[in-house]
């Protein structure tokens, strides 16, 4: 039995993501590169965000990557919705991660300044 190979997953993205491209370049599709660029920031806001959620009193860091990565993601995937609050949910995402590092640990008071600052 063979072993699950991650390459022809990412191999197969590639090849979806490039006709994504491809369609919107030739006309057929709109906004394309915009669900390329937020899938890819989702993406990595899922891998940090379960590095979190395995040890958050370790790894408390990985929530700041993964909001950040899901506020860029969410603003590039749905502009029309967000129209010109697009910059608000980025920074609101980053004040929601300092928020979850003061809530898994109160001793990371540290985490309510910048939370209440984004």
């Amino acid at each position: 039995m063979r072993r699950f190979d991650f390459r022809i997953v990412f191999g197969g993205a590639l090849i979806f993501f490039g006709g994504l491209l491809l369609l919107e370049k030739m006309g057929f599709l709109r906004g394309a590169a915009g669900l390329f660029w937020g899938m890819l920031f989702l993406i990595g806001a899922g891998y940090f965000f379960q590095i979190f959620l395995r040890k958050p009193h370790t790894h408390w860091w990985t929530i700041i990557p993964a909001m950040v990565f899901f506020g860029i993601g969410a603003g590039a995937i749905l502009p029309m919705v967000f129209g010109d609050w697009g910059g608000a949910l980025f920074l609101g995402s980053i004040g929601v991660a300092f928020w979850l590092i003061y809530l898994t640990d109160r001793a990371r008071w540290w985490g309510i300044i910048p939370g209440g600052v984004l």
